[in-house]
């Protein structure tokens, strides 16, 4: 007897393929961009399998973490995580400065 439900890693491999079709119809940049957005949902598709179910879910949160990877390179911050607000508290819990 087969499967009786599809794993998380072949959904996601089905779903990037649906995207690099899609990706191929695109004019030049947007092609690019799109091409890159699916190898970005391929990244972590094994990883997904022990937390998702959904391999869209699994695709997207692939994705997100690539992009901040991305944006944390680009704007030089060294300290993973998210970014503190201005009104947030300096270490040591004192008040925020001026």
């Amino acid at each position: 007897m087969g499967r009786s439900f599809e794993s998380v890693r072949i959904g996601v491999k089905a779903i990037t393929g649906r995207w690099e079709r899609m990706a191929r119809v695109l004019p030049g940049a947007d092609r690019e961009a799109a091409l890159r957005v699916a190898a970005m949902a391929k990244q972590h598709a094994s990883e997904g399998f022990y937390a998702f179910s959904d391999p869209l879910e699994a695709a997207v949160f692939s994705v997100l973490i690539e992009l901040q990877k991305e944006q944390d390179r680009s704007a030089g911050d060294r300290t993973p995580g998210p970014a503190r607000s201005r009104d947030a508290r300096p270490p040591g819990g004192g008040e925020a400065g001026p």
